[in-house]
């Protein structure tokens, strides 16, 4: 019974992340370039092109601030921005979420595996949610070939009122295989980023 409950809460998330009503998706708002370097609120919706923002429409705290990056033998890794809100309308009402844009490139000849959607997100009211609820595009999760860069926003529902997260730790894997399909050399990040 308590698997069942489980999944159909699962589903009833992915269902719901899938058909967001008139709010933009956290996929959206995470690609959105914010100019100013602190937290802000502007109105970058996926249906507004303009370069003048309407701050009383935007859901979304942008942390443009919230970066990191490393280069992994070749394969780097790029945390570019974070963004939370706590009014993320879903078929089932609002809910806290905090999404990370995220860029990977490999810059080698051979391939490497990521998965960042399976990832943990720690926070610092304590709460920790293993594997993201949503992200896009797809390619982000999985194997990396020679040449390829793929940007995406990873997003984890929260139980949090994300205005009381001071801090993330955002704790993912990657690895290059060798020819026995074993890794030859693997990392999990575990970055820690403050949200000010």
């Amino acid at each position: 019974m308590k698997r069942l409950f489980t999944i159909c809460l699962l589903v009833i998330f992915a269902v719901g992340c899938s058909n967001m009503s008139t709010s933009s998706s956290p996929a959206d708002e995470a690609n959105k370039e914010d100019r100013s370097d602190e937290k802000t609120t502007d109105n970058s919706s996926a249906d507004d092109q303009s370069e003048e923002p309407e701050k009383e429409n935007d859901i979304y705290n942008h942390f443009n601030d919230a970066t990191w990056e490393d280069d992994f033998h070749g394969f780097k890794s790029r945390v570019l921005k974070v963004v939370t809100t706590n009014n993320l309308e879903l078929d089932d009402g609002k809910h806290s979420m905090v999404g990370i844009k995220l860029e990977v490139e490999n810059t080698t000849k051979k391939a490497f595996d990521t998965f960042p959607a399976n990832g943990t997100l720690v926070l610092s009211t304590g709460e920790q949610v293993v594997g993201a609820t949503s992200y896009s595009p797809d390619e982000i999760n999985g194997t990396i070939y020679e040449g390829v860069s793929v940007t995406s926003n990873i997003n984890f529902l929260v139980q949090s009122n994300v205005d009381e997260i001071k801090w993330i730790k955002f704790i993912w894997f990657v690895g290059q295989r060798g020819n026995d399909n074993t890794y030859n050399v693997d990392e999990e990040y575990q970055v820690k980023l403050t949200l000010e």
